[in-house]
């Protein structure tokens, strides 16, 4: 796009904390998302190094799950109340309902 005269802000999305990542931090001896985020950041800078190795551009912006886990909390709680998420039975998982949708689920409204 750059090439054919567009302006190109790109923001990469960043997980930087899943159950693998949580897991990697646990086997090092890191807790909570501090240590999540000393392996996350870990990997990215890997995966950074990757992409400028093959001549990928980087990303203008990038934007980290981490930053926004108060609002992911929030949101997840507000489907919960709503009927739209529940709690898995022993694993605290919240797991999307998706019948609870009906008809309008995956449905493409304008």
């Amino acid at each position: 796009l750059t090439q054919q005269g567009y302006t190109v802000f790109q923001v990469m999305g960043m997980t930087d904390i899943d159950d693998k990542i949580i897991a990697k931090a646990k086997e090092r001896g890191l807790s909570g998302v501090e240590g999540a985020g000393e392996v996350s950041r870990e990997f990215e800078h890997e995966f950074l190094r990757d992409m400028a190795a093959m001549n990928v551009l980087p990303p203008d912006a990038i934007t980290r799950v981490t930053d926004y886990l108060p609002d992911i909390v929030q949101f997840v709680s507000e489907l919960e109340s709503r009927g739209f998420a529940y709690r898995g039975a022993n694993t605290g998982s919240i797991w999307f309902d998706t019948g609870a949708y009906g008809s309008r689920y995956g449905a493409l409204e304008p």
